[in-house]
């Protein structure tokens, strides 16, 4: 971005844009989530080792499917968040992902990762 494109804000602090440089976007959720209106722990558990072992046995093309299946499964209230985030991390670390999940942004700009402990 050039100097004359920056935003005003930007220019009167004296800061430029900074690019991502990790990560992965966020897949869209899908239209046809069916909601369960209780929360069944057992059936989570058990959900969250089936997808535990589809991960095992996933390959890399096969990542952005069962992202979007964690996060629909979250949203359909079959997977509590720290489930579906720990799936996640998983997923991101068995295709090499160095993703450090749950992030903040320092005041220099930089991501620091953070533990779902800490949230």
């Amino acid at each position: 971005m050039r100097d004359e494109e920056l935003p005003q804000w930007l220019r009167e602090i004296g800061r430029r844009p900074k690019e991502r440089q990790i990560g992965r976007p966020v897949p869209p959720i899908s239209g046809s989530i069916k909601v369960e209106r209780e929360f069944n722990p057992i059936k989570a558990a058990s959900l969250e080792r089936d997808f535990s072992a589809a991960i095992d046995d996933s390959m890399p093309e096969q990542e952005s499917d069962l992202h979007v299946r964690i996060l629909d499964c979250m949203t359909g209230n079959r997977l509590e968040a720290p489930q579906a985030y720990r799936l996640l991390l998983k997923l991101w670390a068995k295709n090499g992902g160095g993703l450090p999940g749950l992030s903040r942004v320092d005041s220099s700009g930089n991501l620091e990762a953070l533990s779902w402990s800490t949230v």
